[in-house]
């Protein structure tokens, strides 16, 4: 693993999930899950393929592939991250936002390592 790749991911990664984290958290009050989280991954998909793609994987060249593996993934994250909400905070009786939070770690080492081998891996 490219230590210093790995290292930017996170940097910039936490700045990515302050941004999302506050949009989801805003929005958990007032929304569906489904919704809450489906805005919060719109805030990420925008602002998380700008900065993954030009400072963690530095790609030169922006291929319409790679966006649409990059919007396939935020997808499925989206769906994943619903899901794991309802089910914990259901199953453990805890609530939604502190569900979403409990979840990020996950999120995180399946974004990463989706993006370094499947969607940026050729650039």
């Amino acid at each position: 693993m490219d230590l210093k790749q790995g290292k930017d991911f996170f940097i910039l990664g936490l700045v990515n999930f302050f941004i999302t984290n506050i949009f989801l958290q805003l929005f958990l009050l007032i929304l569906p899950i489904i919704l809450a989280t489906l805005i919060s991954q719109i805030v990420n998909i925008f602002f998380g393929y700008f900065i993954y793609n030009y400072f963690v994987f530095k790609v030169k060249k922006v291929r319409f592939v790679t966006i649409l593996k990059y919007l396939i993934l935020a997808f499925c994250s989206w769906q994943f991250n619903s899901l794991l909400i309802i089910k914990l905070s259901l199953n453990f009786q805890i609530s939604r936002n502190l569900a979403a939070i409990l979840i990020i770690p996950f999120l995180t080492i399946f974004s990463y390592l989706s993006q370094k081998y499947l969607i940026f891996k050729n650039n």
